[in-house]
């Protein structure tokens, strides 16, 4: 029986050592809301450079992250540098020639339509890839 609890719990901030002077607990809480500071703000860079994507590439926003985590592996640089460039860019019209062609690459493949499937036999020999007719409903007599 499945559980309702969540997967992963938060972790509790370890105590500050009891011996710590209040100005070491100072900087310890300094250096903390420093970072997160730092990862909501690369989080907003990021999230910034999927809109980018969605515009110049008229993708959805699950295309635009693929594609954004894509181009930052192929070029082999931070995803949140992937994303400032991608930020920067409609104000300055510039890329790196890496994230640029790799960018290129992963739109083109990205606005690709999907291939046409087929769609089962329905026992009437209909193998059409466009949408089946409704059944008709039966005759009244």
């Amino acid at each position: 029986m499945p559980s309702n609890e969540p997967r992963h719990r938060p972790q509790p901030r370890p105590e500050a050592d009891e011996n710590a002077s209040p100005a070491q607990v100072q900087a310890e809480l300094a250096a903390e809301v420093a970072h997160l500071r730092q990862v909501v703000h690369g989080r907003a860079v990021v999230d910034q450079a999927v809109g980018v994507l969605i515009m110049l590439g008229q993708i959805s926003v699950d295309e635009a992250w693929d594609v954004l985590r894509e181009v930052s592996m192929h070029v082999d640089v931070p995803l949140r540098e992937v994303a400032q460039h991608l930020v920067e860019f409609p104000r300055s019209g510039e890329l790196p020639d890496a994230v640029r062609a790799e960018l290129d690459r992963h739109l083109t493949e990205a606005r690709r339509p999907a291939p046409p499937h087929e769609e089962p036999r329905d026992g009437r020999g209909s193998a059409r890839g466009d949408q089946a007719e409704a059944p008709r409903p039966p005759r009244r007599k």
